[in-house]
């Protein structure tokens, strides 16, 4: 990989001091170049940022006087500013390999060969947690559900649940509320497998809910609010902030799928364009390494989740929809946590293996209790 991404900047370097030679023939080889140095550009930058294996302080050190030995003799022997915008190209490669240098490979760093992700324990990360509740599904506005929430489930308006059960992954414990609607809850048919019923004012509970729900544990108007204003706040502001991280990897598309490169650090973070992660159909997160985490900034205001996620371990993947105001999940397992604050999220026959944030919620999604365990500092 490291000579390949050599010998490709080398003879990119090369073309650029050729295009410098004529004037007379330059036209028709420029138009053609400029079109191969747009596609190689991502290719190098790629190549730059993604080893096979994590490489010594002496070897990045290596690389960076190389890089910026490319960016100069580049500037050089191209001053026409059409080309400023690839030889920085080299720059950009230059300062991320001197971030590496910074970061690993400073004057007290008591190891020659840096490890880029050291071990570390994932289960400490609990992004999706608002103070001591770590509802498996929080919805600041309305529900409506027919599936099941397999952790506890938080409303702040209305709900109304159909053969909808809650708690079935949870532990018996009566000193726990499973269900908490701030409004209405109108409970028509269903099972509560652990915890209490908390709801507002105007509810409706069938004798036959309340009478399956565990023995020792109870369906009663609540006395005290869960603070669903400051939760929105929370998550809004989580949710921009988490859109604001630069990118540490690169998104490869290849046909119909897409994949992920990755440059082991412990918080990847990945930005794509909603239109772009729904016409795909697969996404592959295979290949992380076991101490990393996955944060997937999906872009846009309107966003379809179907596509087939491929991953090992879902507690350590945050889809972030900062943008959305609508997202469609139909038909498909989603084998990550969902933070969608702003938007409606709307279900077909589909699964989540994750903790979900939204405005509000209806359809036909169960809900699995697996935590979200990506470390967002």
């Amino acid at each position: 990989m490291k000579i390949f991404s050599v010998g490709l900047m080398f003879g990119l370097a090369a073309a650029y001091n050729d295009l410098s030679v004529t004037d007379s023939t330059i036209s028709t080889r420029v138009q053609k170049l400029e079109t191969e140095v747009e596609r190689l550009e991502t290719e190098v930058e790629l190549l730059a940022k993604v080893e096979t294996a994590p490489m010594t302080c002496t070897e990045y050190q290596e690389t960076y006087d190389f890089q910026m030995g490319l960016y100069e003799t580049c500037t050089q022997n191209n001053p026409e500013s059409r080309w400023r915008r690839a030889c920085g190209s080299y720059k950009s490669m230059a300062q991320m390999t001197e971030g590496t240098l910074n970061m690993y490979c400073s004057s007290d760093t008591p190891s020659p060969s840096p490890s880029l992700a050291p071990s570390f324990d994932v289960s400490n990360c609990h992004c999706m947690n608002y103070g001591s509740v770590d509802a498996n599904t929080l919805v600041t506005g309305n529900f409506n559900g027919t599936s099941d929430t397999e952790g506890t489930l938080y409303v702040g308006g209305d709900a109304t649940l159909k053969g909808y059960s809650v708690g079935e992954a949870l532990p018996a414990d009566c000193s726990k509320t499973s269900i908490f609607v701030e409004g209405a809850l109108d409970f028509q048919s269903g099972r509560v497998y652990s915890g209490n019923i908390e709801y507002g004012p105007g509810s409706t509970i069938p004798v036959g809910v309340a009478s399956g729900m565990p023995s020792g544990c109870t369906a009663a108007e609540h006395t005290s609010s869960f603070d669903f204003a400051g939760a929105a706040a929370h998550y809004e502001a989580l949710s921009t902030s988490l859109c604001a991280k630069p990118d540490t990897g690169i998104i490869r598309t290849e046909g119909v799928s897409i994949s992920m490169a990755y440059t082991n650090v412990h918080t990847e973070v990945f930005s794509i364009p909603c239109e772009n992660f729904t016409a795909a159909a697969s996404i592959n997160f295979n290949g992380m390494s076991d101490t990393a985490t996955v944060i997937l900034n999906l872009r846009g205001a309107e966003c379809t989740l179907d596509s087939e996620v491929h991953v090992a371990n879902a507690s350590r993947i945050l889809f972030n929809l900062c943008d959305a105001t609508d997202v469609h999940i139909h038909r498909t397992a989603i084998h990550a946590s969902v933070l969608a604050p702003l938007a409606h999220i709307d279900g077909t026959g589909s699964v989540i293996w994750g903790q979900t944030v939204a405005k509000s919620f209806a359809g036909q999604t169960q809900q699995n209790n697996a935590k979200c365990h990506v470390c967002i500092n």
